[in-house]
């Protein structure tokens, strides 16, 4: 295990027990920002803090982006993508599905992945090259074909038009609705569904950079509608195309679909 992912791990798990003090005790602010019931809370800057100080200590000559800051890209050749609370309003509203994100980019691709599920006890992490784990247990996408789609989505599905559409041309056999992006994109990654598909300007780079990486190296394939992979550390922070991540088998015919 790398360094980096070592502290990261570490580092993810803090967050975590910080996160979960708040959400037991119930005693938290909330803010709303700009679009549909988009929150922010003291757990959020607090978690934040805590990670950027953490991988700072370590790496301080690495580049550092989160949600809850100012977010320029980095000159750094390596940067830190942080979400420090991936499904605030499912966290606000006491559902449960939230999870933490801290991705590592080396010159715009994602190489180091860790989300924290932590009301499931869920830690899901990968390096590039070196396979993907949950709870130190290897983990593989399944073998599924078009004939036994398992998708997730979100509540929020249901206002996204393009989302309704795209959904409407895939054959599910089961459509289940959970909360984290982070989260939904490493049940692909386990093989608990086959597809998580996003909506075009909907989520930030920090909702990917993580979840990315360990997808890919569990054998899944994620990239933009028009087939393109995922660069990180942009100037602009979500995508101009919906995002497609899946078991890698489908990967095509899906984006043949979704496209027609």
């Amino acid at each position: 295990m790398s360094k980096e992912l070592d502290v990261a791990k570490e580092t993810i798990l803090k967050a975590g027990k910080l996160i979960m003090d708040f959400y037991t005790k119930q005693n938290f602010s909330v803010e709303n920002k700009e679009g549909f019931e988009n929150f922010v809370t003291d757990a959020d800057k607090d978690a934040e803090d805590l990670i950027k100080a953490e991988l700072m200590k370590h790496f301080p000559d690495h580049g550092f982006r989160a949600e809850e800051i100012a977010n320029d890209p980095s000159d750094k050749e390596f940067v830190w993508i942080v979400d420090p609370l991936d499904g605030t309003r499912n966290f606000v509203k006491r559902k449960g599905e939230f999870a933490v994100h801290i991705g590592l980019a080396y010159k715009g691709e994602s190489i180091l992945g860790v989300v924290y599920v932590p009301t499931r006890n869920r830690l899901y992490f990968a390096e590039k090259g070196k396979g993907a784990f949950c709870n130190n247990e290897p983990i593989k996408v399944s073998n599924n074909n078009m004939n036994n789609i398992r998708g997730v989505t979100t509540s929020s599905s249901t206002y996204y038009e393009e989302l309704i559409v795209v959904n409407n041309k895939i054959p599910y056999k089961e459509l289940a609705i959970r909360g984290s992006a982070g989260h939904k994109f490493c049940l692909v990654a386990e093989g608990v569904a086959e597809i998580f598909i996003t909506p075009k300007n909907f989520l930030k780079e920090w909702d990917f950079c993580a979840p990315a990486i360990i997808l890919k190296e569990a054998g899944g394939k994620i990239t933009t509608f028009d087939g393109k992979e995922l660069i990180f550390n942009r100037k602009k922070l979500d995508y101009d195309q919906g995002v497609l991540g899946s078991n890698s088998i489908i990967h095509e015919e899906l984006l043949s679909l979704i496209n027609s």
